[in-house]
């Protein structure tokens, strides 16, 4: 889904066809390979943490893959393609009412705004909201 997007936009911005379309899909090859490179980094060092852990007597339950592995999720959800076009929309709309004279093409840090959104979207849809942290943080006893 994120090629196309890539490829739409540059289109919208006046980029020729065949250049977007490049641009789109490596893009999506770059998903793509971060994905196995979590993937491999993961299976390849689970192993030794775990010795690590065993050696020293440590109690750590949580292995921090950091921000590319965070990305990759947070893009990778329903939320992740339509968050592309509602910043850019937002963005556009404050350039229109003069509140900024900034352009915000910074695309791949929208990934904070997509994992923010996931996490309140997904379980208010699994569960028809009952587990929503919003609806969780302002129910009444």
């Amino acid at each position: 889904m994120m090629p196309i997007i890539f490829t739409i936009l540059g289109v919208c911005i006046g980029i020729k066809f065949s250049k977007a379309l490049k641009s789109g899909l490596l893009v999506g090859v770059g998903f793509v390979g971060l994905s196995v490179v979590t993937a491999l980094l993961t299976s390849s060092l689970g192993p030794a943490l775990s010795q690590v852990v065993e050696i020293y007597g440590l109690q750590l339950k949580v292995f921090d893959m950091g921000w590319p592995a965070a990305a990759a999720v947070a893009y990778n959800t329903s939320v992740g393609a339509f968050i592309i076009p509602v910043c850019l929309g937002v963005n556009l709309l404050m350039l229109l009412t003069k509140t900024t004279r900034t352009v915000n093409i910074d695309l791949w840090n929208y990934w904070h705004f997509a994992l923010s959104a996931q996490s309140f979207i997904l379980p208010a849809t699994i569960s028809g909201g009952a587990s929503s942290p919003l609806s969780s943080a302002t129910s009444l006893p």
